[in-house]
This record gives C-alpha cells, sequence and structure tokens, in this order.
C-alpha cells in the first residue's frame, strides 16, 4: 500500500514529532480497517489561518476542524 500522508503548518510554530511512525500508525489502521486511502493531508494552523480556509473554501465565518 502506497499511501501519501502529509503534515503541514500554516502560522503556528507546532512540529509534529516522529512522523514516519504516525505515518506507520495511520497506515496500519487504515489496512485494519480495510479502507483504501491514497492521500491525506493533515494541516496544524491557528484560529486565524483557519478561519480563512473556511471562508475561502466553505463560504461560512465559523471554525471547523476538519474540511473534506
Amino acid at each position: 500500500m502506497s499511501v501519501k500522508i502529509n503534515f503541514f503548518t500554516e502560522e503556528t510554530d507546532f512540529n509534529v514529532k516522529n512522523k514516519k511512525a504516525l505515518r506507520n500508525w495511520i497506515e496500519a489502521t487504515v489496512i485494519a480497517e480495510n479502507y483504501v486511502l491514497k492521500e491525506v493531508n493533515y494541516i496544524f494552523c491557528n484560529d486565524a489561518y483557519l478561519l480563512k480556509i473556511n471562508q475561502e473554501y466553505l463560504q461560512h465565518d465559523t471554525y471547523t476542524d476538519i474540511i473534506t
């Protein structure tokens, strides 16, 4: 299985520790649940950036933590 798992940070100093282990865990979980996953992007950001993304892509002025 070749899953593309990306971690991004926008307007925050947060940093994911041990990305390789986290990617392995995500991939193993997907396999165990019999799902197919081609790509997933995690974006760690501050509230201002999140609101901007919600306004731009979802056309609303509220926060959501998952954009699909």
